[in-house]
């Protein structure tokens, strides 16, 4: 139950109040840490976000699964965060043993275009271990219109 009170929350943009009942579970798991994230992530709070993945390692040592690191690499997206994100891209089988999927990929092609970085996305898409999906165009179709990159965006 208070897993889905802090979900509901979050996706509501209470997230004082998310926070709260988040801070009074008894037990906290990998779901009442996804719904944190995520709820951060949505509404801007971007550093909070991903001080909650090292919190939920160092506090509950609970690893993250494949939702969680999506919150942060959405929150990296959504904050400017190029640095922390690609780092998360690049550490993310090493260090949690879990292989990117087509939504990781898109929020990095998203906070790549975000930062102006057409070229590097583009790239990125490139050297996908698997074949892109509308998605991560569309991330990158977006960031060609933002930028107002015709010739790119026309690849």
């Amino acid at each position: 139950v208070g897993t889905a009170l802090v979900d509901m929350y979050a996706k509501c943009g209470c997230i004082e109040t998310a926070v709260e009942v988040f801070e009074k579970l008894t037990r906290r798991n990998v779901f009442s840490w996804a719904a944190l994230i995520g709820g951060y992530a949505a509404y801007g709070y971007a550093r909070e976000a991903i001080m909650c993945l090292d919190r939920m390692e160092r506090e509950d040592a609970i690893k993250p699964d494949s939702v969680v690191l999506l919150g942060v690499l959405a929150a990296c997206a959504h904050g400017g965060f190029l640095q922390e994100g690609r780092s998360m891209l690049d550490n993310m089988e090493s260090r949690y043993g879990i292989t990117p999927k087509h939504e990781h990929y898109s929020c990095i092609v998203d906070l790549m275009c975000r930062a102006g970085r057409l070229d590097g996305a583009l790239d990125l898409i490139e050297k996908m271990p698997m074949k892109p999906l509308a998605s991560v165009w569309g991330a990158l179709l977006n960031g060609c219109r933002t930028h107002k990159n015709v010739e790119l965006g026309e690849l």
